[in-house]
């Protein structure tokens, strides 16, 4: 039997590796946002309210006292709303994330949600409003929703686009009296008016276009957590909190300087810690740029995962990468072996595997070996683990395009019943990346693309579950979201979309 120390070991390495493969796909992904949506970066002003008094009118921020990020909003990343009659109305995705920043994704202003009392500007505990995003973020007006809880007891809350029952929040503060004026010194809570949930954000990660930031839902349980506590800040706040770090900054590089000059030959660990705080890069620019952050974030987690066992994942990784299908080969021999389906196979088996596809790692496989070994010296790999960790399952917004090309073969099909013949009419080989590039025709590529399927049923129809099988092997070849997501648009011509509604 293995040892418990061991098993939390493998654990602490799983999470390390998690972590820097979630942040390099997060930088990858802000690094194409900053240049594709600087628009809804660009520093926007804020209301300042020196009554400390909330106003109709006032456009503000929002911070968690949970997670301690900004509300922020993602035009790009869409959400389906079914609103009474109104169904498959489209809204954006909400999150708290690092970004310290008055920007259109993250100010938001008040305004009334009902008629009357118009004399009176100030927002008062229990009147019902409204919370409407930056007319700087997209052409149509755009106010927070709330949707009625399922199953979990946890409801979406997005920003949507038409002004209805469920766009109505009232405020609410510890110790307030109901219907005296909103004070801006304090926490305070958004109660959903329509559904009695409350606005909350907690760790739980969302990937939007922007890349990994923390999720934004309503809930109806009694709010007694930090999650469901809100502060009104404004750009004053966030030029503070700028502020506070560069001088924070300041006096650890002094420290660092002096504790560098006074070392003595054998303090190497604090000389080194005085040449990083004298590399490191703005606080400010920390704060503020979240490109910035994201480079910053991966170069440190870089320098770790040199030192640690899975730096050979981070040289394996891109090779399974390197081709459209290059993974999908590899899971497809690991189960062709694995006939009772374990998830376990010999170490040498795995290493031949990863051979036949043009990885060789020679003296490198041990440490893949103690990544994903059963149990210490047991010979024997957990290769689901593997492919876990290169991106299973998918991210919804992904999952989301691959299920809009699955109901255009259907709605293509006889009788809605995708067959292969359904793939072979209507895929366009020239989503393929080595075709683009010019490397191989488009006869090859369909060729490598029908290679790529086993169908199971004797009529030869295709089932959604083998559909999303598929692209949950090229999902894992690919990193960004934006490219995977345009690479199955341009294979299947989702732009050519006849009419709304014509699929499922």
């Amino acid at each position: 039997m293995h040892s418990d120390a061991w098993t939390a070991g493998i654990k602490v390495e799983e999470r390390r590796l998690q972590e820097y493969l979630a942040k390099k796909d997060h930088s990858a992904v802000l690094r194409s946002a900053a240049e594709s949506k600087s628009h809804t970066l660009a520093p926007t002003p804020t209301s300042i309210c020196e009554d400390d008094c909330l106003h109709f009118g006032d456009s503000l921020m929002l911070r968690n006292e949970f997670t301690e990020g900004l509300l922020q909003a993602d035009a790009d990343d869409t959400v389906k709303v079914v609103d009474g009659s109104r169904s498959d109305v489209v809204g954006a995705s909400l999150s708290t994330g690092t970004l310290v920043l008055n920007c259109p994704r993250t100010v938001f202003t008040i305004s009334r949600a009902v008629d009357g009392l118009e004399d009176d500007p100030f927002v008062h505990y229990g009147q019902a409003i409204r919370i409407g995003s930056s007319s700087l973020l997209c052409d149509n007006a755009m106010y927070l929703h709330a949707t009625a809880s399922e199953g979990d007891g946890v409801g979406t809350v997005c920003a949507y686009p038409r002004a209805t029952p469920r766009t109505h929040w009232r405020i609410v503060a510890p110790g307030a009296a109901e219907g005296s004026v909103v004070s801006l010194k304090g926490p305070l809570r958004f109660e959903n008016i329509a559904t009695a949930q409350y606005l909350r954000s907690d760790s739980t990660v969302h990937i939007n276009s922007y890349g990994c930031e923390w999720r934004v839902f309503a809930d109806g349980a009694v709010p007694d957590a930090k999650e469901s506590l809100w502060t009104f800040v404004d750009s004053r706040w966030a030029e503070e909190k700028v502020q506070v770090a560069q001088q924070q900054q300041r006096e650890d590089m002094r420290r660092a300087r002096d504790a560098a000059t006074n070392a003595t030959a054998g303090e190497t660990r604090v000389v080194a810690r005085a040449s990083v705080a004298q590399g490191s890069p703005d606080a400010g620019d920390l704060l503020r740029n979240p490109v910035a952050l994201a480079n910053h974030e991966l170069r440190v987690l870089e320098r770790e995962v040199q030192e640690a066992d899975y730096a050979v994942l981070a040289r394996v990784f891109p090779l399974l990468r390197s081709g459209m299908h290059v993974v999908r080969k590899t899971r497809r021999m690991c189960l062709v072996i694995d006939v009772e389906r374990t998830g376990v196979l010999p170490s040498r088996t795995f290493e031949g595997i990863l051979g036949n596809v043009g990885i060789r790692l020679k003296a490198e496989f041990q440490k893949l070996t103690n990544l994903f070994e059963t149990e210490p010296q047991s010979s024997l790999v957990r290769y689901t683990r593997f492919f876990d960790l290169m991106g299973n399952p998918m991210p919804k917004v992904r999952e989301t395009v691959v299920s809009d090309a699955y109901s255009k073969l259907e709605a293509l099909a006889t009788a809605g019943l995708v067959e292969v013949r359904d793939l072979q009419r209507n895929w366009n080989p020239m989503c393929h990346p080595d075709v683009q590039q010019g490397k191989i025709a488009e006869a090859e590529a369909v060729q490598d693309f029908f290679q790529q399927w086993d169908v199971c049923a004797a009529d030869g129809t295709v089932s959604w579950a083998e559909f999303l099988d598929y692209y949950q092997d090229v999902s894992m070849a690919v990193e960004s979201n934006e490219h995977f997501i345009e690479l199955v648009r341009r294979g299947w011509r989702l732009d050519e979309v006849p009419s709304e509604g014509a699929w499922r």
